[in-house]
């Protein structure tokens, strides 16, 4: 068979995306995220039992699984469009008001959660003869804290909770992606027999959330300077999009929080929109259709996907000969 490009492995990913977001909607009667997660889990199961039966059908899944690091496409691809569509709905307004709720749920919040989370997995997993450092379950704790914003903004947003509420919850879960940056490095430097002080960390979270907050203020106003010098929606768009994908990118390379640079340009549109008070514009309506178009699509080929996990965990099992300890005995 010959090699699948990588526009061909990329069409696939849409296609299924397109195809599980249709079945959400028509058959399954749920919301497009949940409806293609439970898809893809679905689909993945599926893949893996027809495997047994035909192994070149699960030789091939592996192949174009194995193509593309999706965790790369997902967290420095796909994330800064994601957070960018969504700051571009949120309400600043409410965000200002509740600075307080969402700065203590942010930092105490991802504390105390870091903290519980080491605790159970330090106690729990020796009970299964796994040995469960205090400095293992701290990293484990650091990265799983954070909460997922571009899906509690989806759910906010899906829900209709109240403005306030709403607020609170989505900023807390953009904040705390630079909080969760801050304690990771905090632990790696203790791991390394480092003592890091607080004013280090305090220094680590100021440039890194306050830098990458800085960095989209900057570049959204170089973007704002050059939309208002000209009067074609079509650059104005192009225009978004780059300040969406290179910014965050930027962000990236200077080791700064890129959710919050997303955050924060991702409101300049809004913002610049609200300013002119003429929401019916034909501008604003194709600015808040590609704004959907954004959103939705890399967050259905992210769905689409986290199955690639099932498969990788089954070649991964399937590569090791005593997973089946009685298959030599009958062979």
């Amino acid at each position: 068979m010959r090699a699948m490009t990588t526009l061909a492995i990329v069409s696939i990913i849409i296609t299924a995306a397109a195809f599980f977001g249709w079945l959400s909607v028509r058959v399954c009667r749920l919301p497009i995220t949940i409806g293609t997660m439970l898809l893809t889990v679905i689909s993945s199961v599926m893949m893996i039992l027809l495997g047994r039966v035909f192994p070149g059908l699960h030789s091939w899944a592996v192949s174009l699984a194995g193509r593309i690091r999706f965790e790369d496409l997902i967290l420095h691809g796909l994330l800064g469009l994601l957070l960018f569509a969504g700051a571009f709905l949120l309400d600043l307004l409410y965000l200002s008001r509740e600075k307080l709720a969402v700065g203590l749920l942010s930092v105490i919040g991802t504390l105390l959660s870091t903290g519980a989370l080491a605790g159970v997995m330090h106690w729990t997993l020796p009970l299964f003869g796994i040995a469960a450092p205090w400095i293992e379950c701290l990293f484990f704790g650091t990265l799983i804290s954070p909460t997922d914003p571009v899906a509690v903004l989806e759910m906010l947003h899906r829900v209709g909770v109240p403005k306030n509420i709403q607020a609170q919850l989505a900023g807390e879960s953009l904040f705390n992606d630079g909080i969760g940056a801050v304690l990771f490095l905090a632990v790696l430097a203790a791991s390394r027999g480092e003592a890091p002080s607080i004013g280090h960390i305090g220094a680590l979270l100021l440039l890194k959330s306050g830098a990458g907050l800085l960095l989209g203020v900057a570049l959204a106003w170089v973007a704002s300077e050059l939309m208002r010098r000209v009067e074609a929606y079509q650059i104005e768009i192009l225009l978004t999009l780059s300040l969406a994908l290179g910014g965050y990118s930027l962000a990236e390379t200077l080791r700064l929080s890129a959710p919050l640079e997303a955050f924060r340009s991702g409101r300049h549109p809004q913002t610049r929109f609200d300013r002119q008070r003429d929401r019916e514009a034909p501008c604003h309506q194709k600015q808040n259709g590609v704004t959907s178009l954004v959103s939705s699509v890399p967050h259905g080929c992210q769905e689409t996907c986290k199955g690639r996990a099932a498969i990788d965990r089954v070649k991964q099992e399937s590569l090791r000969p005593s997973h089946y300890p009685n298959s030599t005995q009958h062979g």
